[in-house]
Formats: C-alpha cells, sequence, structure tokens
C-alpha cells in the first residue's frame, strides 16, 4: 500500500467537499421553495431557464439546466398542470415544442428570484470582494476542468484490433488448418507435441 493511499480521506477530497456544500445549499433551497412557494427546485430551474431564454424545448432546457430529461419532463408536466408554463408546437419545426411562461408563471418567478439572490448573497457575506472575485474565477476553472473529465472518461472504449500482416491478410482462410499453431496429435515416440 502506498503512502498516497494511507493517507487518502474522503472529508479532505475536493470533490466530496464541493458536493457536500453544493448538496446542503440545495437541500435549504429546496425546503425554502417548497414551503414559501409550493414549487420544487427541478420546477424552479425550469421556470428560471424559460424565463430567461423563452421558446426553448424541454430538451434545450434540461441541456441548459444539467439536468437529466425525466426530472425535467416531470417538472414540466407540475408546471403545465399549475399553468405556470405553456407549450406550443414550434412555428418552424412541427415536430419540436417549446416552452413559454404564462403571466402566473412569470409573477411566481419574479418572486422567487429575489429570494434566490439574497441566499446567494448570504453564501458570500463573509468574503471581501477581491475574494469573491477569486472564487467565481475558481469555480469556472473548475466547471471546465470538470467538462474536460467527462469527456475523457466517458468516451467509449478504444477497440483494440490486432495487426495483421499484408500478407495474411490476403490469404484464404484453410478450413483444415488448426487454430492454434502446432501439431494436432502427440508424438507417437516420447508422448510430446
Amino acid at each position: 500500500m502506498t503512502e498516497t493511499s494511507k493517507k487518502f480521506d474522503l472529508n479532505h477530497y475536493i470533490p466530496c467537499q464541493l458536493a457536500s456544500v453544493t448538496q446542503a445549499m440545495m437541500r435549504s433551497l429546496a425546503a425554502l421553495f417548497e414551503e414559501r412557494f409550493g414549487i420544487s427546485l427541478p420546477e424552479w430551474k425550469v421556470l428560471a431557464i424559460t424565463r430567461e431564454r423563452p421558446g426553448l424545448s424541454a430538451i434545450a432546457v434540461a441541456r441548459r439546466a444539467q439536468m437529466d430529461t425525466v426530472a425535467v419532463s416531470r417538472a414540466v408536466t407540475k408546471l403545465l398542470d399549475r399553468g405556470l408554463v405553456s407549450r406550443e408546437i414550434d412555428g418552424e419545426d412541427r415536430r419540436r415544442s417549446v416552452l413559454d411562461l404564462s403571466e402566473f408563471g412569470i409573477e411566481l418567478h419574479d418572486q422567487i428570484a429575489p429570494v434566490a439572490a439574497e441566499l446567494e448573497a448570504s453564501l458570500f457575506e463573509d468574503l471581501t470582494e477581491d475574494e469573491k472575485q477569486v472564487f467565481e474565477k475558481a469555480i469556472r476553472m473548475l466547471q471546465a476542468k470538470a467538462t474536460d473529465f467527462t469527456d475523457a472518461y466517458s468516451a467509449p472504449p478504444r477497440r483494440i484490433v490486432p495487426h495483421v500482416s499484408p500478407v495474411a491478410a490476403r490469404r484464404k482462410p484453410d478450413p483444415y488448418r488448426p487454430l492454434r499453431p502446432g501439431p494436432l496429435v502427440s508424438h507417437h515416440l516420447n508422448g510430446t507435441r
């Protein structure tokens, strides 16, 4: 066992620390939104993105929110049921539907947005402006690295193709040739192959 593996501590592992902070913040945000506005976090993300970019499809919203399409579909269904978003057929591509906020959706979004901004401001209240800028720069760099990491490790594995000499490639297979080299029978004198 190496010295590094002995000392490995998940509590100090940066990806785990980031995930822990994010989960704690999202739980607080989700509880606040549910209690005060009766809306889930996925629904809020759909609402916020659709307010910012009306006319996107649910798939485009999922990409922007970095959410699973199933979660976005559920959120859209709930928002449609409550009359907060509308879904229409795209004028340019009739196979595609696009989302827009209703008047009630805009009103709800505009009530929630200041609360979300206030929560974000409270996270940074103990940081100086310089520290906040350093943090934001670090977050952008980590996001870029995470994307690179995901791209590198989600690529399909390479298939290893054995090298075949040009002579062997031109040769027709012999149905009587053994699959492995060497004689097929034991030598009758000493039992070797």
